[in-house]
């Protein structure tokens, strides 16, 4: 599971309470938590009060945790892509082709569906946009709840080196289609990234019209984050290890795809956060907490 906390939030919320209440949703496929609040203001340093612990489970729906209170949302469906937007309201796609909106209070929105199987969404300003999860598309939500595919995602320079994750078991061939398995953007908001399983990590500094590459294709990227307070700072778990940029890619691919470099060369990363004030990245035995360096 991945746990998400806003950054300059002071949570009181117990460790001990928290995975009390997660031991009864343990066998029901939790893959993602989510830790929300009620903001008194919206700049600077803020303080959550009544904070909520969201669980998204891939068929099972999803669990809140608020008040020494635990109920089910969504009972039975998948809830994936589980984030925030700058509201500190979260976002969620459910049932696989609808994004949804929970606010503070918990009431939920749908807002925008989408034709296509989607995998993950992220907010940037005003903006949300989501990827496909069994096609290399990335689309932005329009205002009246449809979804716009971008056309610059189809020219991304070497397109057509990438190709959908596979294994061959007892003879057949097996695996994921191609398709976008994560997204993010800085926190200023200047730069977009998208990641394609198996295509690398894409980079738009204009909303999402053009893109360019900035890791190896082959790299085969699980996750990209990008830091909550540092523009300069992206991270992406990948099967070689952990890759970073301390630059951001806004000064062209050349340079982004020299700084997104590996920094651990043997270690298998598969999932990390960088939500939190010091960003967690799991290897195959652990889960490490991580300055800033």
């Amino acid at each position: 599971m991945t746990v998400i906390a806003r950054s300059d939030a002071r949570i009181t919320l117990r460790r001990w309470q928290v995975e009390r209440k997660l031991q009864t949703v343990k066998s029901r496929d939790a893959h993602k938590v989510f830790i929300s609040g009620s903001w008194r203001c919206r700049i600077a340093r803020v303080t959550a009060t009544r904070p909520t612990v969201l669980v998204a489970t891939w068929r099972e729906g999803l669990f809140a945790l608020a008040d020494q209170a635990f109920h089910e949302e969504w009972i039975g469906q998948s809830v994936i892509g589980l984030t925030r937007d700058d509201s500190g309201n979260a976002l969620a796609i459910v049932g696989g082709k609808s994004l949804c909106r929970r606010t503070t209070s918990g009431v939920w929105h749908t807002i925008a569906k989408s034709e296509v199987e989607l995998a993950c969404c992220v907010a940037v300003g005003a903006n949300i946009y989501v990827g496909a999860a069994a096609a290399a598309q990335v689309l932005r939500v329009c205002d009246d709840g449809g979804v716009e595919r971008l056309a610059g995602f189809d020219h991304v320079p070497g397109r057509d080196r990438w190709y959908a994750g596979t294994a061959r078991v007892d003879g057949r061939l097996i695996g994921p289609p191609l398709g976008i398995r994560s997204m993010t953007a800085t926190c200023d908001g200047k730069a977009l990234f998208a990641n394609v399983h198996v295509g690398g990590i894409p980079r738009s500094i204009d909303g999402g019209i053009t893109w360019q590459p900035t890791i190896e294709v082959d790299s085969d990227v699980h996750q990209v984050c990008a830091h909550p307070t540092r523009p300069e700072i992206v991270a992406a778990a990948t099967g070689i290890g952990l890759a970073m940029s301390r630059d951001g890619g806004p000064r062209g691919p050349r340079s982004a795809r020299d700084s997104m470099r590996r920094t651990a060369r043997q270690s298998h990363s598969p999932a990390m956060t960088s939500s939190c004030q010091r960003p967690l990245i799991t290897s195959r035995h652990r889960v490490r907490s991580t300055a800033d360096r």
